[in-house]
C-alpha cells in the first residue's frame, strides 16, 4: 500500500500553485493551468507538521520574499545523476543564476549540460529545486516547462531581482501590466546604464489611457496631433471636442463625427487632409465598419496596425501613438518622431539629432520594451503632452 498524499493549493500573484507531499517529503510543486474542480478532488490525507510551513514558504516566495527550502524533507530522485543535479541546484540562492554547464560541473558531470536540461524539464519541485535560475551560457532565458513557458520563468527571476535577459516579444503580453512595467524598468536599468538616470528620475512607466475603452477617441487624438507642436495640437483637439459639446475626458462616437461635414470639422482648426482622415476613420470605426471598438481594443496588434495604415492620412506615427498611449503596447519605437530622435541623440549619440536608421538599429537592443525607452526619451525632452 502506497503512502497517502496530501495536497494544498497556494494562491499567489503568479496564479495557483499545487503543493503535494507524503510522509516522506515534498513530491510536487506545480503551477496549475486552471482552477481545479473541488468536486473532483479526493479528500487529502492529514498533512505532516512541516507541510503547511512548506506551502507558506512558497506563498511568501511568490510574494517576493527571499526564502530557502533547505530544511524541508523532499523525495529525492532515484537516479544518482538526477539526485546530484537537484542537490547542486538547491544550493543556488535567491537572486543568483547558473548556466546549464556550470550546474553540470557542480553535479560532478562536466560537459553534461544537455543532460542537465533534461533533468530540469522533468523537475517535479520548481521553486524548491529552482530550475528557473538555470540559464543558457549564450544568454537569453532558455526553456521552461511550466505553464506560461519563458514568460513564467522571466516573472520568477524578476521577483527575485535577477534580470539576466528579456523574454521573447510574444511572451511579454502574458506578464500582466504591473509585472511587465516593473520587469521592463529593472531590466533596462541593468542593460542600458546611460538610461539609468532617466529611469530613476521618471520612475516606472505604467500605461494610463486618456480615453479608456474609447479607441476611436484615442485614434482621433493621434490624427490631430500629427506634425503639430503639442500645445497647438491640444488646443485644436479641445475645440474639436467643443464642436460636439462634450467634456475634456469624452469624445463623440464614430457615427456622430461621421455626420459632420468636412467644412464643419475644419472649423476647430483642422486641415482639410486631417478632417478627411477623421471622416474616413469614423466610417470605418462605426457600427457598419470593419474597425469596431472590440477589434481596435483587443485585436492582434499586427492586424490592427495594418488596418489603420490602409486609411489615407494614417501613417506609422499615428499608429504608434495609438499603440503606446491607448493599447499600452510595450515594444514600439517611433523613429519618425523628431523629439525622440533629438533626445536619443543627446543621450546615446553626439548631441545631434539621431537618424531614423541609427535609432532603429539602437532600438533592437531594447526589445521587447522599446516603448518604455520611448516614454523616458519623451519625458527627457519635455514633449509628452498626449
Amino acid at each position: 500500500m502506497g503512502l497517502r498524499e496530501f495536497s494544498k493549493r497556494v494562491e499567489t500573484v503568479l496564479g495557483g500553485w499545487r503543493v503535494t507531499g507524503t510522509a516522506d517529503g515534498l513530491t510536487g510543486v506545480a503551477l496549475e493551468r486552471a482552477e481545479p474542480d473541488p468536486a473532483a478532488a479526493r479528500p487529502p490525507a492529514t498533512p505532516m507538521p512541516w507541510f503547511s510551513d512548506a506551502a507558506d514558504r512558497i506563498r511568501r516566495h511568490l510574494a517576493g520574499e527571499p526564502v530557502t527550502y533547505d530544511d524541508l524533507p523532499r523525495v529525492v530522485p532515484s537516479r544518482p545523476f538526477e539526485a546530484r543535479v537537484h542537490a547542486a541546484l538547491a544550493r543556488v540562492r535567491w537572486g543568483e543564476t547558473i548556466t546549464y554547464g556550470e550546474l553540470a560541473e557542480r553535479a560532478g558531470s562536466p560537459g553534461a549540460a544537455r543532460a542537465v536540461g533534461a533533468v530540469m524539464a522533468r523537475n517535479p519541485l520548481p521553486l524548491v529545486i529552482p530550475c528557473h535560475r538555470v540559464l543558457p551560457a549564450g544568454g537569453g532565458l532558455g526553456g521552461f516547462s511550466a505553464p506560461g513557458g519563458t514568460a513564467t520563468k522571466f516573472r520568477l527571476l524578476h521577483l527575485e531581482d535577477a534580470h539576466p535577459g528579456s523574454p521573447a516579444v510574444g511572451a511579454v503580453a502574458s506578464l500582466g501590466e504591473p509585472l511587465m512595467a516593473d520587469a521592463a524598468h529593472h531590466w533596462l536599468a541593468s542593460i542600458e546604464p546611460r538610461l539609468a538616470p532617466l529611469l530613476e528620475r521618471h520612475g516606472v512607466w505604467r500605461p494610463t489611457p486618456r480615453f479608456p475603452s474609447q479607441p476611436f477617441a484615442a485614434l482621433a487624438q493621434a490624427v490631430v496631433y500629427q506634425q503639430l507642436a503639442g500645445a497647438a495640437a491640444a488646443a485644436i483637439f479641445r475645440r474639436l471636442q467643443g464642436l460636439f459639446h462634450v467634456s475634456e475626458d469624452a469624445f463623440p462616437t464614430p457615427e456622430e463625427l461621421a455626420a459632420k461635414s468636412l467644412t464643419e470639422l475644419r472649423g476647430p482648426g483642422l486641415s482639410a487632409a486631417k478632417a478627411g482622415t477623421l471622416l474616413a476613420l469614423a466610417r470605418r470605426a462605426g457600427a457598419d465598419g470593419d474597425l469596431g471598438a472590440a477589434f481596435l481594443e483587443d485585436g492582434p496588434w499586427d492586424r490592427v496596425a495594418d488596418a489603420l495604415l490602409s486609411i489615407r492620412g494614417v501613417g506609422p506615427w499615428t499608429v504608434e501613438m495609438f499603440g503606446i498611449f491607448h493599447r499600452g503596447h510595450p515594444d514600439l519605437l517611433p523613429v519618425g518622431d523628431l523629439g525622440i530622435r533629438r533626445a536619443a541623440g543627446q543621450l546615446f549619440g553626439d548631441g545631434r539629432e539621431m537618424t531614423t536608421a541609427r535609432l532603429a538599429r539602437l532600438g533592437q537592443r531594447w526589445r521587447p520594451f522599446r516603448t518604455v525607452v520611448t516614454w523616458h526619451l519623451w519625458r527627457s525632452d519635455g514633449l509628452v503632452t498626449m
